[in-house]
């Protein structure tokens, strides 16, 4: 999977961030990879996760890390990136 666009992850996490739409499913076509993605983010920005713990989440949720695209998103928001052994926090 590709890199998903800014415009579409902050559409979502500005739906998972609605009380009125709680509670609230979100669903891919494998349920794993996109949703991870987003939930993964979610974890982190709204419930103060630290993305390591996030991350592990995802991947015992079954996301596919080999999925480039997807992780170095991750990576790009959140300043933590599983395949180093120094990370950064960042800010989405």
């Amino acid at each position: 999977f590709w890199k998903p666009r800014d415009k579409d992850m902050n559409r979502i996490q500005s739906v998972l961030n609605r009380k009125d739409l709680m509670p609230l499913f979100i669903h891919c076509k494998h349920g794993r990879d996109r949703t991870g993605l987003a939930i993964g983010l979610y974890r982190v920005f709204t419930q103060h996760e630290t993305p390591k713990a996030a991350f592990d989440e995802m991947l015992d949720l079954g996301f596919r890390s080999v999925l480039l695209g997807l992780s170095q998103y991750f990576i790009d928001k959140t300043g933590y990136d599983p395949f180093r052994e120094n990370n950064l926090a960042g800010s989405f």
